[in-house]
């Protein structure tokens, strides 16, 4: 599960790429938002305007959100760079 609020939201990215998996496997919108949210606060202008996106429309479309956060964390994982 997501680390409480109050713990800093960056302490392990790739960590919060497999909570937002999680998330979109479980259909859990508010889970998804969160982790966005979290990994938007260390990410380039790029990534933060898609996590941002996929915050919104998690509370909207999952089925959209799911299908643009496969797409960031496919990208990111590939890359084998630190997220964001």
């Amino acid at each position: 599960m997501l680390p409480a609020r109050d713990e800093a939201p960056t302490s392990d990215p790739f960590n919060l790429l497999d909570c937002g998996d999680w998330a979109c496997a479980h259909c859990n919108c508010g889970g998804l938002a969160d982790v966005a949210n979290r990994l938007a606060h260390c990410a380039c202008d790029q990534d933060r305007g898609a996590l941002k996106e996929i915050e919104r429309l998690a509370a909207v479309d999952m089925d959209a959100a799911s299908t643009l956060w496969a797409r960031f964390t496919t990208a990111r994982r590939r890359a084998k760079t630190s997220v964001p």
